[in-house]
């Protein structure tokens, strides 16, 4: 049973009218209308209602812990979770509408009465505290990508909802259809720099240094040379591997510049090691915070077990000049999640991240995603999984058609799309096949619409996740995933028609 929340609504400050910009007009608009759209859709219920049980959660696991009653939540505590959760979810959203990075929001929210007004921090006549950028991250991180799809998904649905004796749900003009299902991958490049063996050497050296000279600014030190000056040297050696492929004799020079870093790499390694262990024995001793600790320790031990690794990935391929298995490379030591995606595309021969699966209805909503971390399926196998996610989310988001590109096309796939009831209009392979495909008026229209998905897919790469997607490490980028395809259709409802008979005063004024 949902427990009520009840919830004193303060005082609201009116928003200035500011006349002559089209651009901030426009901008309005769209921000009136989602915030209208999360009212109608009760999205902050979720996001309430999630916060709250695993509130009550962690009380019943520290209840267990000291063997005490488990106490229920005072009305003071579920008022200040629905604040939070109310202000988490606009923030976030409002953030990836903007495009901004987090240490930008916070300022632009801070000097805007608008966004203020859509994140529920306008206080009328008195003080306003907006979050910080730390703040507005763990905003981000508070609610699992799984509850996302369920708000998703649910939006999805009401703004399907058509009546004949009220209203549509979210107040459009015309229920959105779900009876065609465009489908098309793509790969989210994850933010590292292009994988250069050696530089990946250059790169533990760095960080492990710089964590050592952290170390030892605490008063934890054991005898050597500064940090830093295993860094410049470092850095002075892969600047000459870099400026060495235009020498005559370019591949004797790398390999002997690869043995002199291979020599810094294992004296930096066994001071890492030693500087490693004194932190965990004497980090009490030295006034150090457990969390700083444990942040450092988690940070070196990463870089220190992949070492092996890259040394020997850069000895098989400079000095013995061996070809290494695209599974079996190491392409960044901070995102181990990264993939080798071959994409055959002029300027992307080769893209380095995850790949990305998106299905759009003919409004431009997302209605199926799927980011994959371990293994790089065909699109026909991904297709297959997308249909069945669909199925296991019931029979009301069930397509009639199903449009894609020639990746997808294969005889499996339309026998199973056979066995679903729905007609595909996958373009063919074989180019006698797709001319017959061509003579028919449906196949055409479809395949024509499929143009835009390739549109949306760019409109969701670079205005929602930005350019690089800075959400650092897989499970992030996949919950940063789920937040950026709520906000791009939030963004899409906001920008169909709505019924005018329904509209609120305060939004048709």
């Amino acid at each position: 049973m949902t427990q009520l929340i009840h919830f004193q609504q303060r005082l609201r400050q009116e928003i200035p009218t500011v006349v002559g910009n089209v651009d901030y007009e426009i901008f309005r608009t769209i921000i009136e209308r989602i915030s209208d759209l999360i009212e109608l859709g009760k999205l902050d219920f979720y996001f309430v209602e999630q916060l709250v049980k695993e509130a009550m959660r962690a009380r019943k696991k520290e209840a267990i812990k000291k063997g005490e009653a488990i106490k229920p939540m005072s009305q003071k505590e579920l008022e200040g979770i629905k604040k939070v959760g109310m202000q988490a979810l606009r923030c976030t959203i409002a953030r990836i509408v903007t495009g901004e990075a987090l240490r930008v929001f916070t300022v632009h929210l801070a000097d805007s009465t608008l966004l203020q007004w859509f994140c529920l921090m306008d206080n009328f006549g008195g003080s306003i505290k907006v979050p910080t950028k730390s703040t507005l991250q763990r905003y981000e991180q508070m609610i699992p990508e799984k509850v996302l799809r369920e708000v998703i998904k649910d939006l999805t649905l009401k703004a399907s909802e058509s009546s004949e004796e009220d209203s549509q749900a979210l107040r459009l003009e015309k229920a959105i259809s779900l009876n065609d299902y465009y489908v098309d991958t793509t790969v989210v490049k994850t933010n590292i720099h292009f994988p250069i063996d050696w530089r990946l050497l250059a790169d533990a050296v760095c960080t492990v240094g710089k964590s050592m000279i952290w170390i030892r600014k605490s008063g934890i030190k054991n005898r050597m040379q500064s940090p830093e000056l295993f860094i410049k040297q470092i850095n002075r050696y892969g600047m000459a591997m870099s400026y060495s492929r235009r020498k005559k004799g370019s591949k004797k020079e790398q390999k002997r510049l690869l043995r002199l870093m291979k020599k810094v790499v294992k004296v930096v390694r066994k001071h890492a090691q030693k500087h490693r262990d004194l932190l965990k024995e004497n980090w009490k001793e030295a006034g150090l915070k457990k969390g700083q600790v444990k942040h450092v320790l988690k940070r070196m031990d990463t870089i220190l077990d992949q070492f092996p690794k890259a040394i020997k990935q850069a000895h098989d391929r400079i000095i013995s000049e061996n070809l290494v298995p695209s599974k079996d490379k190491l392409l960044s030591l901070y995102e181990p999640d990264t993939k080798v995606i071959v994409r055959g595309k002029a300027g992307a021969e080769v893209e380095f991240g995850n790949k990305l699966l998106i299905a759009e209805q003919k409004d431009g909503l997302i209605l199926d995603w799927k980011l994959y971390r371990d293994t790089v399926p065909s699109d026909q196998e991904s297709l297959k999984e997308s249909l069945d996610r669909l199925k296991k989310r019931g029979s009301q988001l069930k397509p009639e058609t199903v449009t894609g590109d020639r990746g997808f096309s294969s005889n499996q796939i339309e026998t199973d799309l056979a066995e679903r009831d729905m007609i595909s209009h996958i373009c063919p392979r074989n180019p006698m096949h797709l001319a017959e495909k061509l003579k028919e008026e449906s196949f055409v229209f479809h395949q024509k619409r499929r143009a835009q998905t390739e549109g949306r897919i760019g409109i969701i790469k670079s205005c929602f996740l930005g350019s690089p997607f800075r959400n650092k490490g897989f499970d992030s980028r996949e919950k940063g995933l789920a937040w950026r395809i709520l906000a791009h259709n939030l963004w899409v409802l906001a920008r169909l028609d709505q019924d005018q008979k329904k509209i609120p005063p305060l939004l048709a004024a």
